[in-house]
């Protein structure tokens, strides 16, 4: 694995100092801003009742896991993340592994998550 460490700065060139600077500012101003004209809270955890749609999606549970229950019948039939939206492949790397762990362990992966 390449080594993606950065040198000290006084060896990065100056453009590149800068533009390195001026992101984290930009970083910074963005959350500042985003955080400010947010139409719901920014705290670390969010109440249900900010959110006009909890309510009905917890009143549809049972409708919900009847579903997964059915979509778990087959798992080989699951799409992986990467299968849905392939721009994210980058961050399903392991899925080479994750279908043969699938493949050699089925019925242990399906009992796994049929118990959630």
């Amino acid at each position: 694995m390449p080594d993606t460490t950065l040198p000290p700065s006084s060896q990065r060139p100056f453009l590149r100092r800068m533009l390195l600077k001026a992101g984290k500012k930009f970083l910074r101003w963005n959350g500042e801003f985003q955080t400010r004209h947010s139409l719901i809270s920014t705290t670390p955890r969010i109440e249900n009742h900010e959110f006009h749609w909890v309510t009905a999606l917890e009143a549809r549970w049972p409708a919900i896991r009847e579903e997964l229950d059915r979509l778990l019948e087959h798992p080989e039939d699951i799409p992986a993340f990467h299968q849905i939206s392939p721009d994210q492949k980058r961050i399903s790397k392991a899925t080479v592994l994750n279908d043969k762990i699938m493949e050699q362990h089925d019925g242990t992966i399906h009992s796994i998550l049929r118990s959630f």
